[in-house]
């Protein structure tokens, strides 16, 4: 049975370590985590792999805007367009741009600040 916005904006964690998921249907998944914060996710299945995409938090992504976007990544899965491959092309544009901006900011760093910075966007990428 579909979610209402009153069910997803009551909805609570049940305890223990694990985040509650409750389901929404046609793979929209809302994971509640111990910490209280809710995530919207959608499982798909792509050329026989079953994977997991984050379409964002709630509150800032309510429950009718993460409906219309698992319909735009189901539309793009029936045109046999693989979502990740997105993730993927925005990861590579952010390695570009994250390098080009280290590479202006560190020599006004000190040498182990700069290595830090460097580290956390490598982080990041990983």
């Amino acid at each position: 049975m579909a979610l209402t916005a009153f069910e997803v904006k009551r909805a609570r964690h049940s305890g223990g370590n694990k985040p509650d998921k409750i389901q929404d249907g046609a793979g929209l998944i809302l994971l509640i985590y111990p910490s209280g914060a809710k995530s919207w996710r959608l499982r798909y299945t792509f050329r026989n792999v079953r994977p997991e995409i984050t379409l964002g938090q709630y509150p800032a992504m309510s429950l009718s805007l993460a409906r219309k976007k698992a319909a735009e990544i189901r539309t793009k899965i029936a045109e046999g367009i693989d979502p990740r491959a997105d993730k993927e092309k925005l990861k590579c544009k952010f390695a570009t741009i994250a390098k080009a901006w280290w590479a202006k900011q560190s020599p006004a760093w000190s040498a182990d600040y700069a290595k830090k910075v460097q580290r956390g966007i490598e982080q990041d990428l990983a």
